[in-house]
């Protein structure tokens, strides 16, 4: 196995290590709420499927690993600052920050950031400002369209998740067409820069099709079929944003190897 695969595997078994044990952190803490919400009654802790001893007893096993792989792969001290970063913003986030309008929806967006820049510290990769621009943009509208859809459900009627009151639907929607109008710009930009040009060719604005598709098609999702409230399953499940996905990631490697 070559170095950068290795590397690359150590990297995400790390990251879904602290994910997780964040997960369990967020809802412990969100336990009460969950258990009048809709949908997030079913998660093991709300449900009473798993004690709060077990989650305790779990999430210390995986914080335990986090620390021996991190330790026995020697991670640099950027990639242990951003994963400290990472659990640093997620606490905050699950203890109180998640309530605060606005800027929940920029933490939940800098976490997505963050993998990212632990993904290139752990390959000893430069990322292009552009990829970076792009991956928040797109999570922030992803968390937009979550908000949007938990409002339009009505699945935290009592407003639990304090957030939701300092939203509307205008609101969410602005938001969400300037979140959606950001990407697509920042990614045809990219595409004209004069980076992607000499790395892959004019032809690669040929993919920002699939990207204009795939936006257009996920603001249908949210608008028309009052999806979006669980943006995970809406993007592995639905037919058109896979397909979309598919045809991108298709176009861009014949674009760039042949």
């Amino acid at each position: 196995m070559s170095p950068n695969i290795l590397a690359g595997l150590v990297g995400i078994i790390a990251f879904s290590l602290l994910s997780s044990s964040i997960y369990i952190l967020n809802d412990w803490a969100d336990i009460e709420a969950d258990r009048i919400h809709k949908k997030k009654k079913l998660r093991p802790l709300a449900s009473g499927a798993v004690s709060k001893i077990e989650a305790f007893v779990i999430f210390t096993i995986i914080v335990g690993l986090l620390v021996a792989i991190s330790t026995m792969f020697n991670f640099s001290s950027s990639a242990i600052s951003l994963l400290a970063l990472y659990g640093i913003i997620n606490i905050g986030y699950s203890f109180g920050l998640k309530n605060v309008p606005i800027l929940e929806l920029l933490l939940v967006a800098s976490g997505f950031i963050i993998r990212l820049l632990f993904g290139a510290s752990i390959l000893l990769v430069t990322l292009s400002p552009w990829i970076i621009m792009c991956t928040g943009l797109l999570s922030l509208m992803l968390a937009v369209g979550k908000r949007r859809g938990d409002l339009i459900q009505s699945n935290d009627e009592t407003f639990q998740r304090r957030s939701l009151a300092g939203y509307n639907l205008v609101y969410l929607d602005q938001v969400n067409t300037f979140s959606a109008t950001a990407v697509f710009t920042c990614y045809v930009v990219f595409c004209t820069s004069e980076y992607a040009i000499d790395r892959f060719g004019a032809e690669i604005l040929l993919t920002s099709i699939f990207v204009l598709f795939g936006i257009l098609h996920y603001l249908k999702l949210l608008a028309v079929d009052g999806l979006g409230d669980d943006p995970t399953s809406l993007v592995l499940n639905n037919n058109g944003i896979k397909l979309t996905s598919i045809g991108w990631l298709i176009s861009f490697i014949i674009i760039i190897y042949y």
